[in-house]
């Protein structure tokens, strides 16, 4: 008889707000990739060699798996909320059934025994149940990501 308790505003803003962030991260991969560039314009030799293969290379994979899974989070709520909505509509429709059935029940108590004999053979009007599609949520996992080891 309740609606579905979802915190319709929050996800909304947790929604954007990873988004957000998943551009941001995104967005800071090429100035990162052109700062290391430059950096490496005058270093030469191993240590040069290791930032460039190692600590900027992880640094970059980490910062798109991160971002990746951000968008992943952002889209299991769209889903939440997508599928918070249609059991509520679910909801909806089976209270004003309840309703109707409710009145189809009080108005066949006032009916005497023959009109309930006549209920019992055929022809009583009782309002079905609404045939409601089974909602079955598909399983929602965010991982995290492994981050990259700098040796």
């Amino acid at each position: 008889m309740e609606d579905v308790p979802f915190a319709w505003g929050a996800a909304a803003k947790l929604k954007q707000t990873l988004l957000r962030t998943a551009s941001e991260l995104e967005g800071q991969i090429s100035s990162r990739k052109s700062y290391s560039r430059h950096a490496l314009t005058d270093w030469r030799g191993r240590y040069a060699d290791e930032f460039e293969h190692e600590h900027m290379a992880i640094t970059v994979n980490d910062a798109e798996r991160i971002a990746a899974e951000l968008r992943n989070c952002a889209e299991m709520l769209h889903e939440l909320a997508n599928l918070a909505r249609e059991e509520r509509q679910r909801r909806l429709v089976a209270r004003e059934w309840k309703i109707e059935h409710d009145k189809w029940e009080a108005e066949q108590a006032k009916d005497n025994f023959i009109d309930d004999v006549g209920d019992v053979l055929g022809g009583d009007g009782e309002p079905q149940p609404p045939d409601l599609e089974e909602i079955i949520p598909q399983p929602m996992v965010a991982t995290a990501p492994p981050c990259g080891t700098r040796g």
